[in-house]
């Protein structure tokens, strides 16, 4: 949830026309910004196909090394001296892509595993703190940003992408290490996934041998009602 905001989510949500009047775009900043809010909304719509598709964990890493590739392109176009035309529309593609990549992969998918993750008696407590860790880091993020990438402050401009692609960085090894693939589980499942004591990364492999946690994962993959198991020995 951390994560989310610091690659930068709220950077193009809040100051996508602030980032657009910077890099000599002024005339077209709201158009951008509306294209880009749109954009985000659409690849948001076909992240929940996708991440029901080919789970969270696999979405999340690859959408977190794709949105560093375009953060480093947009500091890399931001760092010339003399910027062309392709240049600046490169920065505005790489720009508009980023956020959409993040609303399909990383923006969505933090959320649910949030949600997934907790077990019944401590669903409430890991929401609330993971949410407060959201909000706590996106204040942090938009409390900044004007100094990082105007003056008076660092005023680094298109070279803030780096800060963010670094951050985007982290994530991908995160997901790769530390994120756990909850797809086609039940609560039973997790719960003796997390009795295991397997590292976050073999979650996806391993096959569950609670009767009643098996019971619901076939149902769940056969698109069936999981059945209910009386006096069921785990």
């Amino acid at each position: 949830m951390a994560l989310q905001q610091l690659t930068g989510v709220t950077f193009s949500s809040s100051y996508g026309p602030t980032f657009y009047k910077k890099v000599g775009l002024g005339d077209k900043a709201f158009t951008y910004a509306a294209v880009n809010n749109g954009v985000s909304v659409v690849t948001a719509v076909i992240g929940m196909i996708l991440l029901d598709s080919f789970g969270k964990r696999d979405l999340t890493f690859h959408g977190c090394w794709v949105q560093t590739v375009f953060l480093c392109v947009i500091g890399a176009l931001g760092s010339k001296t003399n910027r062309t035309t392709s240049d600046t529309n490169g920065m505005v593609a790489s720009f508009i892509s980023c956020a959409a990549v993040l609303h399909a992969t990383l923006g969505p998918s933090s959320y649910i595993t949030a949600a997934e993750i907790g077990t019944t008696s401590l669903r409430e407590k890991t929401m609330a703190i993971s949410t407060a860790f959201n909000v706590i880091v996106g204040f942090v993020v938009v409390y900044t940003t004007p100094y990082l990438l105007s003056t008076p402050g660092a005023n680094l401009g298109a070279k803030l992408g780096y800060v963010w692609a670094a951050f985007a960085g982290v994530g991908a090894i995160w997901a790769w290490l530390c994120m756990p693939e909850l797809k086609c589980r039940s609560l039973e499942d997790i719960d003796e996934l997390f009795a295991a004591k397997l590292p976050a990364r073999r979650f996806k492999d391993y096959d569950c041998t609670g009767q009643l946690g098996l019971t619901a994962r076939e149902g769940d993959l056969k698109g069936e009602k999981p059945v209910e198991v009386e006096h069921a020995e785990v």
